[in-house]
């Protein structure tokens, strides 16, 4: 895969995000996920589109085609989302969800 495109209203799994990372893929995000104020903080704002304008997607799609991710955003994200931290706030989550 040459480049994973994350076109969402919504927040995204970290696992997708993590695969990416870890076979060396940029990703571009949506500005209304999840993840974006690390790119924004890290060095990674030209692979944050607004999916909502086609042809301006299209465009910056184009300009990060080759480009390879900033070394810190992937570091980052990396960090942020190990799986064992992951999976403890997901129990957190479900045992919140399972009392009520």
């Amino acid at each position: 895969m040459d480049l994973l495109i994350l076109p969402s209203h919504f927040d995204v799994s970290p696992h997708v995000v993590l695969e990416a990372t870890g076979c060396d893929t940029p990703i571009a995000i949506s500005p209304n996920v999840g993840f974006v104020d690390d790119f924004k903080k890290y060095g990674a704002k030209d692979w944050i589109i607004d999916f909502n304008n086609t042809a301006i997607a299209i465009r910056k799609i184009m300009a990060i085609a080759n480009k390879p991710m900033p070394e810190k955003i992937k570091k980052i994200l990396i960090a942020k989302h190990d799986s064992t931290k992951i999976f403890t706030s997901y129990m957190k989550l479900f045992k919140k969800i399972i009392k009520k």
